[in-house]
């Protein structure tokens, strides 16, 4: 799911990331399914995504709703 999004949150982010690797995630259903993922940006650093795909369209693109900065390898993942 992540790679599908990555040239997105790069420019939103307004930068390149040198690692890219999921590390941990959590789900929500809703009209669909919310995945919440902490992404390994940096060697310390990390960045929490929400990406949202509709149920009634499973094989679609996911989106990308939301994003948080400055997240740490300790920092837990929360709905958001």
């Amino acid at each position: 799911l992540i790679i599908q999004v990555r040239d997105e949150l790069e420019s939103k982010v307004g930068k390149r990331f040198t690692i890219y690797e999921a590390v941990s995630f959590k789900t929500q259903v809703v009209a669909g399914l919310n995945y919440f993922i902490k992404i390994k940006i940096e060697v310390d650093i990390y960045i929490h995504v929400r990406l949202f795909r509709p149920l009634s369209q499973a094989d679609a693109a996911p989106e990308l709703v939301k994003y948080q900065l400055n997240k740490s390898k300790d920092d837990e993942i929360v709905i958001f």
